[in-house]
């Protein structure tokens, strides 16, 4: 998509090659940087430390069940199985952490150890800054969804369930709205289920994102989560809902 306009009764489209498309809606879940965010005039300042992503796919012997996090200065380094013989190594990083995926690697010995000689499927694919914001989740015949609708950090790795929540919730309300011609007025439902759900994400993001910066106030916290898995494993599964 191009460009969008919004009129009376619909919204035009205009896409790659002069191609155009009309609808009652535009739902934009165009991501971090949303060109449509941006030119709805929805876009909000963020005032925090610039944060990035990157990732690849690294082929092992067998990439287990489990997630893995590895805690650095200014850096966090995560292992998921992809499948059988397969995990994605991803960094997550302040600005200044370093300058290549290869160089975030080496902040991490044993795991660069335990990669050494493996080989990786993938080209490094990053992202960022990270945090990005919205004055509004709805306009006139417009709604974001997803990371356009507004992001903190994936520290969490919450990003596509929040998106999907927030899909249903529009599904369900989105008849009425058109009923009623999909105002920003008509739309606020969606904001409110928005914020309903987002809340509990931003709080435990901005938590995981206090812990990282402060490693002996982590250390404690995953020895105390070590010796009591159950009650920490319930406490993360209220703060996330």
């Amino acid at each position: 998509m191009r460009d969008h306009r919004v009129l009376a009764d619909r919204v035009r489209v205009a896409l790659a090659g002069g191609a155009a498309a009309e609808a009652r809606v535009l739902v934009a879940a165009d991501g971090l940087g949303s060109p449509t965010r941006r030119r709805a005039g929805l876009e909000r300042p963020v005032r925090a430390p610039e944060r990035f992503g990157v990732r690849r796919h690294a082929e092992v012997p067998d990439a287990g069940d489990a997630v893995e996090v590895h805690f650095g200065d200014g850096v966090e380094a995560y292992v998921t199985p992809v499948g059988p013989r397969q995990v994605g190594v991803a960094f997550l990083f302040e600005r200044g952490a370093a300058r290549s995926f290869e160089a975030l690697l080496g902040r991490f010995p044993a795991l660069a150890a335990r990669l050494d000689g493996a080989a990786f499927a993938t080209p490094a694919r990053g992202a960022g800054p990270l945090a990005r914001a919205a004055r509004a989740r709805v306009a006139d015949r417009l709604v974001l969804l997803g990371d356009a609708a507004g992001y903190l950090d994936a520290v969490t790795g919450e990003g596509l369930s929040l998106a999907f929540g927030c899909a249903i919730d529009l599904a369900a309300l989105l008849p009425g709205a058109l009923a009623r011609g999909a105002t920003a007025h008509d739309l606020a439902a969606y904001e409110t289920a928005w914020r309903r759900r987002y809340g509990p994400y931003a709080r435990w993001t901005r938590l995981v994102l206090a812990l990282s910066r402060r490693p002996g106030l982590r250390r404690r916290l995953i020895a105390l989560a070590a010796m009591a898995p159950r009650p920490f494993e319930r406490a993360v599964a209220a703060a996330v809902g």
